[in-house]
């Protein structure tokens, strides 16, 4: 017998993951499936706490290692959740409950904002919402406002339970397992990047709905400031993420506007290190995007009224 749930994890020598899992288990018992994917990590993942882990032979990304994690999931619904993550008890009953009727839900949780000072998730250092998308703006958390270009950002309030979000945020998300192959939004990825845009905005555009869920509330450890990126992300793979995103998710003439943005912009790096990159991928995925999308993003911008700059 199937579970009705599998828990998705990608780690890549991520220290804090027999934490993740031991909470898991502290709040849901044996009742999920979970699935760690061992993104090539220097130090291979031991199985414990009843988690299946598969072992990537090379590094592929936060995004493809997900996506291998969800083809091998046995569960009706999949949470895809971070490496270094505390829940609350309550969260795995109040998740079914909640997408069990709505198979084209992407669901966002509450994210209890942690450090490694504090680690408590019933005592969080930030509170966070989920998102919304800058498509080009001022870096509102930038003292020197460098441009966003198609960011992910915290919403600046926090929507009621169940409301719909322009955007999932927060390293705790949802939905069945049908939606998520029937989008297949994570496999081109590369590195790290770009996740939180390409689920939310392919639910919307293929008729589905973006919830935040106030029952799924999960601790997110945050590095704090002296604390270095545990592996490194190379730039090329970053813009390249980004690039995929515009080209496959925007009308032409949107994306043609922001693709030059990214040109002169420092904040993105070397344009041409990703300018080159995957443009077959590209094509395979505009492909499938026509076969499901029923809307836009100009439908998506309408909705929640995100600025578009001019053309």
């Amino acid at each position: 017998m199937n579970p009705p749930l599998s828990v998705v994890i990608a780690s890549h020598s991520d220290r804090d993951l027999p934490n993740t899992l031991a909470s898991i288990r502290a709040t849901a018992g044996d009742a999920p499936e979970v699935i760690v994917v061992d993104d090539a990590g220097g130090n291979p993942v031991t199985p414990s706490h009843g988690a299946t882990v598969i072992r990537n032979t090379y590094r592929c990304g936060v995004g493809p290692s997900r996506h291998i994690g969800v083809l091998a999931a046995r569960g009706e619904v999949v949470l895809i959740v971070d490496a270094h993550m505390r829940f609350l008890p309550g969260w795995y009953d109040s998740l079914l409950n909640r997408i069990a009727l709505h198979p084209d839900w992407l669901i966002c949780g509450v994210c209890l904002g942690l450090d490694a000072q504090h680690l408590d998730p019933n005592r969080p250092v930030g509170l966070y919402h989920g998102g919304t998308i800058n498509v080009m703006g001022p870096d509102a958390n930038s003292k020197f406002h460098k441009t966003q270009v198609f960011e992910a950002i915290w919403n600046k309030t926090a929507p009621e339970d169940n409301a719909e979000i322009c955007c999932v945020m927060g390293a705790s998300y949802a939905m069945h397992r049908s939606w998520f192959l029937k989008l297949m939004p994570l496999h081109h990825l590369r590195s790290w990047g770009e996740d939180e845009v390409m689920l939310s905005v392919k639910t919307w555009l293929a008729g589905g709905s973006v919830r935040l869920h106030h029952g799924l509330r999960v601790g997110h450890r945050f590095r704090m400031e002296r604390e270095r990126v545990p592996f490194p992300i190379p730039r090329e793979d970053t813009i390249h993420n980004k690039l995929f995103a515009i080209q496959t998710l925007l009308p032409a003439p949107l994306a043609k506007r922001l693709t030059s943005a990214l040109r002169v912009n420092p904040r993105y790096g070397s344009y041409r290190a990703g300018a080159d990159a995957g443009w077959a991928e590209v094509a395979c995925e505009q492909a499938l995007n026509r076969s499901i999308f029923t809307r836009d993003f100009y439908w998506l911008a309408g909705k929640f009224g995100l600025h578009l700059p001019d053309a």
